[in-house]
């Protein structure tokens, strides 16, 4: 789960590099301690290792409702976001802050 009182931990694994991202997005206008726990929650919930794995056989529209199923909120915008990142192939370890802004709900 992603602890956002302690989140400068730079050694991430896979899974805990792509929760950090799932986060990052789905955090926006909303307690972090609450989205942290609901994610975390969300991910054991759907089949899979990786999270992007977990995500990226559903639509745009699945995400979105998935989102809504679970409270996150803005799940519209955020869908679209959790959307294109889990299926736009980036490797989180080595692309760059420019790759990742080009995920809507990611900025400067």
């Amino acid at each position: 789960m992603v602890d956002p009182i302690n989140c400068t931990n730079f050694s991430r694994d896979d899974y805990a590099l792509e929760e950090y991202a799932l986060f990052s997005i789905l955090v926006a206008n909303k307690p972090a301690l609450r989205t942290a726990a609901i994610l975390d929650k969300m991910l054991k919930s759907l089949p899979g290792r990786l999270p992007f794995k977990k995500l990226a056989k559903y639509t745009l529209p699945e995400i979105q409702e998935l989102l809504k199923q679970w409270r996150f909120g803005c799940h519209t915008m955020k869908g679209r976001g959790i959307h294109q990142l889990v299926n736009k192939g980036l490797d989180l370890k080595t692309c760059s802050v420019d790759d990742l802004e080009e995920i809507c709900g990611i900025s400067k």
